[in-house]
C-alpha cells in the first residue's frame, strides 16, 4: 500500500512540473502599425492573435532599398500591457486622421483589427499628438525584438503607404489649351 502512493505521489509531481505556463491571448485579432520616418523609411510591426510579433525595419529612397525583419512570441507581460491599452482605446473616439501640418516629421498608419470592427488611423507628426491612439502606436513600434532574423521581405499592407509612386505614374502637369485664333 506504502508503494501504491509514493508512486501515484510520483506520477503527480512529474505531471504537474510537465503543466505549460498559462498563455494569455491578446484581445484584438490583429495590429498593423507602420511608423514613417518622415525622410528615408521607418518600421512596420504586426502582431497576431497568438501573440507573435512581426518587426520589420525599412530604408526606402523611391524603393524599398534594404529591410531587416525579425519574429518572435511576445511574453505575457508584454500581451497584458498591450490588452490593458486597446481595452481602453476600445472606449475612445479615434479619429480616421490626425494631421499636424508639418513637413518631413514623420508618422504612424494603423490598423486594428477587433472581432467586430477594424480600426484606422492616420497621425501625421509623430509627436504631435498626446492621446491613447498615439501612445499606442508608440508602445507598439518601441516593442524591442533583433532576435530571430528572417531572410524575407515582408511589405504589409500599411507599409506601402510609405513607399512614393514611381516616378512614371505621376500624372504631369499640361498648361490649359487656350483658344487663340
Amino acid at each position: 500500500m506504502k508503494t501504491a502512493y509514493i508512486l501515484i505521489l510520483i506520477i503527480l509531481i512529474g505531471t504537474s512540473c510537465n503543466l505549460k505556463e498559462y498563455k494569455k491571448k491578446p484581445h484584438f485579432e490583429s495590429i498593423e502599425i507602420t511608423h514613417d520616418n518622415g525622410w528615408t523609411g521607418g518600421q512596420t510591426v504586426y502582431i497576431d492573435s497568438l501573440g507573435i510579433i512581426t518587426k520589420c525595419k525599412y530604408h526606402i529612397i523611391s524603393r524599398i532599398d534594404s529591410s531587416i525583419c525579425c519574429i518572435d512570441t511576445l511574453d505575457s507581460q508584454q500581451i497584458d500591457s498591450l490588452n490593458a491599452m486597446f481595452d481602453s482605446l476600445k472606449n475612445e473616439k479615434i479619429d480616421s486622421i490626425y494631421d499636424g501640418h508639418c513637413q518631413d516629421c514623420g508618422g504612424f498608419y494603423i490598423e486594428i483589427k477587433c472581432k467586430n470592427k477594424t480600426i484606422k488611423s492616420t497621425i501625421i507628426g509623430s509627436h504631435e499628438f498626446e492621446n491613447h491612439i498615439s501612445k499606442f502606436a508608440e508602445y507598439v513600434t518601441d516593442i524591442m525584438i533583433d532576435k530571430n532574423q528572417i531572410d524575407s521581405l515582408i511589405v504589409f499592407k500599411t507599409t506601402k503607404r510609405m513607399i512614393p509612386p514611381p516616378l512614371d505614374s505621376l500624372v504631369k502637369f499640361r498648361p490649359p489649351e487656350t483658344n487663340e485664333e
